[in-house]
């Protein structure tokens, strides 16, 4: 969805981001923006990779007054599903709405696209993202006991089903 949209943010003051698909420009912005995740583990090539995928969805989340980027979002569609692959927000704009405004953002692309369900993994210590997604109406639906830093780490598989929660519930 291009454009920006009203209340974004919460504070009631209209429109604060736009949505664009990102572009081999930005690939050290999105580097900088996944390096300050302390979760991730995406680089500029992992980007770069991803802007050659037919399937593969990258997209930038813009301040509307300055320009800045400040998340990011990669998703696939494939087989009529979406797989989100990576969610992140500049350091210096957690805690402000754009995480949510992002995956509001795929809740409505899952719906123009009849997505039968998004899926997504995520680690089991990321309990901000964990909160997100389950005010979101994903469900959790297993474990990969071991996924992330060398077995250290389980990830926490969730999906999400249009037709059961509708959308953002």
């Amino acid at each position: 969805m291009n454009g920006a949209r009203p209340g974004d943010g919460g504070d009631g003051g209209g429109s604060r981001w736009r949505i664009r698909a990102a572009t081999a420009a930005d690939l050290e912005t999105l580097a900088r923006v996944a390096a300050s995740d302390p979760h991730g583990s995406w680089t500029r090539q992992s980007f770069a990779s991803e802007l050659g995928l037919a399937w593969s969805n990258v997209q930038v989340a813009e301040d509307v007054g300055d320009g800045t980027v400040v998340g990011l979002l990669v998703w696939w569609l494939v087989a009529g599903e979406i797989q989100l692959q990576n969610l992140a927000t500049r350091s210096d704009r957690q805690r402000r709405g754009v995480g949510a405004w992002l995956m509001a953002h795929l809740l409505e692309e899952a719906e123009k696209l009849g997505a039968t369900r998004i899926q997504l993994e995520v680690r089991s210590s990321n309990v901000a993202a964990l909160a997100l997604y389950r005010k979101l109406g994903f469900e959790v639906v297993g474990e990969r006991p071991g996924y992330y830093d060398a077995g250290e780490e389980d990830a926490v598989l969730m999906d999400w089903v249009p037709t059961k929660q509708g959308p953002g519930r």
